[in-house]
């Protein structure tokens, strides 16, 4: 969020950083939630990613424990 200046001093390069103000925040903000506001349909299917990632991390986490259990008992 901070825009940078960069100046130009004896072939050294300087950045100076400015804060945004918080009317510049709230305008971005605002900005980018009137882009994404018609994006959401409620009645579509969610691809839901974060639970079929946990899924598949849980079935080989206990698919490793149950092969070394196997292992340890041979």
């Amino acid at each position: 969020m901070e825009k940078s200046c960069i100046t130009q001093t004896k072939d050294v390069r300087v950045h100076k950083y400015q804060t945004p103000s918080i009317k510049a925040i709230l305008d971005e903000i605002r900005e980018e939630y009137c882009l994404k506001q018609n994006q959401f349909n409620p009645k579509g299917a969610s691809p839901n990613i974060f639970i079929s990632k946990l899924q598949w991390r849980m079935r080989t986490y206990y698919k490793d424990l149950y092969n070394s259990r196997n292992v340890a008992k041979k």
